[in-house]
């Protein structure tokens, strides 16, 4: 093994074991030794990023896909980084990237499917905060088509739709969370309300009661039933 590999590994154990620090302090001497390792400048990326250290892990990733333009693991980190610097036309740019390297290689590891599933994500609640509803659909539904069985993936789209008041949408996927997970309260909480919007009261009511036999001291569906009921109903 190498003298460069040797830091490598010794820092990825430590990169494992939460020890960001000394991790960097071995990685810096593994890019010493092998600047032109895109592997080494990822791993510098991620570990500058558990570090709170943003900018920084992004000129590693950068650094990175300049010296692997097919880097496909690299262009998504750095697009979450950009993403989390504020650079949101940027980091879609970015994703788009990692997308397309993606498509040249062979066939999709683990890794990379979770990834392209997380930055998708983070793409659609980025949309949704600006208020671009549409865009954010788009990008969960990408996620979807890449895992149809991820019971949040569902939820948040559900909440689009219920955003554009396409309640029988909402419902659907709401209802689509609740079959993969049926223990999962916010799509329940969720669904309650898309009742309540087409005034189907009782089926919310029903929900809600259902959620706070799960969860006695959860708090939004307390203010639904002790709260939101008194306020609309006659």
């Amino acid at each position: 093994m190498s003298e460069g590999s040797k830091h490598f590994k010794a820092a990825l154990e430590l990169y494992k074991n939460g020890k960001y620090k000394m991790a960097a302090e071995e990685m810096d001497i593994a890019l010493n030794i092998n600047p032109d390792y895109p592997d080494y400048h990822n791993q510098m990326g991620l570990i500058y990023s558990m570090m709170g250290e943003i900018e920084k892990g992004y000129e590693s990733f950068r650094k990175a896909v300049e010296l692997n333009e097919n880097y496909t693991e690299a262009y998504l980190n750095m697009a979450i980084a950009q993403n989390e610097m504020g650079m949101h036309s940027e980091a879609i740019n970015t994703f788009k990237k990692a997308q397309s390297a993606s498509d040249a290689r062979d066939g999709m590891n683990t890794a990379v499917k979770i990834n392209l599933i997380r930055t998708h994500l983070q793409l659609g609640d980025t949309y949704r905060e600006i208020g671009l509803l549409k865009e954010a659909l788009n990008e969960y539904e990408k996620a979807m088509v890449l895992n149809p069985t991820y019971p949040d993936i569902h939820n948040k789209m559900g909440h689009i739709y219920y955003d554009l008041e396409d309640y029988t949408m909402a419902e659907k996927e709401f209802g689509e969370a609740l079959n993969l997970n049926d223990r999962f309260l916010d799509a329940k909480i969720n669904l309650g309300m898309v009742y309540f919007m087409q005034n189907r009261r009782d089926q919310a009511r029903g929900v809600w009661q259902e959620v706070l036999s799960q969860d006695p001291q959860n708090t939004k569906a307390k203010i639904y039933l002790f709260s939101y009921f008194q306020i609309h109903e006659e």
